[in-house]
């Protein structure tokens, strides 16, 4: 395909991680991370915390995601990671967007980088903000990886600036309300 990054519209899921299909009562999608990437979805958000010192995926906060997702343990970011990397390896042409929100005030500015390393993302990241390329470049040199943070100390390993959300909040249908960066490439729309 011959069009940058920058111009391509991506299918995105809200919480992804948050779905029936892995146990959660107040589930945000109905399909697990792999059956929505087979359903066309390329653009995944995240939500991540911290627990003793490891992220973790949860939704509002640790207590709330312990009452909306019974019964099971808190399922660790290296380990979402490491399932979008079985689908990057599964699919040579894929390219996937992960839209992190982080929660984790505490953690050390080398978990992610760490984290990204080990779940072997690393190997897929995609980090030149500056020069989106086009998607041929992207499948060709296997970077294939976009990540998206709403915190500057995540840099230079993910992006954190580019975007614009709209606001998610059901109560407020204003669309022009923006969730924004100082400069916008990536759009993202909440549609109910």
């Amino acid at each position: 395909m011959n069009k940058n990054y920058s111009d391509v519209t991506w299918l995105c899921a809200h919480n992804a991680y948050a779905n029936r299909h892995e146990g959660w009562i107040y589930a945000q999608q109905k399909l697990s991370l792999e059956e929505q990437f087979d359903a066309g979805i390329r653009s995944f958000m995240i939500d991540i915390h911290t627990k003793n010192n490891k992220l973790v995926v949860a939704h509002g906060s640790i207590s709330t995601t312990r009452f909306i997702r019974p019964f099971r343990k808190l399922e660790s970011f290296q380990h979402i990671l490491t399932r979008f990397v079985k689908m990057l390896q599964k699919y040579p042409n894929a390219i996937i967007t992960l839209h992190i929100e982080s929660y984790s005030n505490n953690i050390s500015a080398r978990t992610i980088p760490s984290v990204l390393q080990e779940s072997g993302a690393e190997n897929y990241l995609y980090t030149d903000s500056d020069n989106w390329p086009n998607i041929e470049e992207m499948v060709r040199s296997d970077k294939r990886l976009v990540v998206f943070s709403n915190r500057q100390r995540d840099k230079p390993f993910i992006h954190t600036s580019a975007t614009m959300e709209t606001n998610w909040d059901l109560s407020n249908s204003n669309r022009n309300n923006l969730r924004r960066d100082n400069r916008t490439v990536v759009r993202k729309e909440n549609d109910w």
